[in-house]
């Protein structure tokens, strides 16, 4: 998680909330994008194994995905901030 936590960091902001932010905003997320964090965030499993878990085609392709789902959370952590 905190791998993640690293591509919002703020300076002004302790850990703790960064993460906590984090964990909010995951939530947040479609039950699909929600899966594929944890796979690769929390359990870090490796891209191609979650490619084949998710049935999403390549590791590649997941990962383009993945750049996308972090776009995203970073939306929504500066929409409730």
């Amino acid at each position: 998680m905190s791998a993640i936590a690293d591509d919002y960091h703020d300076s002004e902001e302790p850990e703790d909330r960064r993460l906590s932010a984090l964990e909010m905003a995951v939530e947040r997320l479609m039950p699909e994008e929600r899966t594929l964090i944890t796979l690769v965030y929390f359990k870090e499993m490796p891209l191609a194994d979650v490619a084949y878990i998710m049935q999403s085609g390549s590791a590649g392709a997941l990962s383009s995905r993945l750049y996308r789902i972090r776009q995203k959370l970073a939306k929504i952590i500066n929409e409730t901030k």
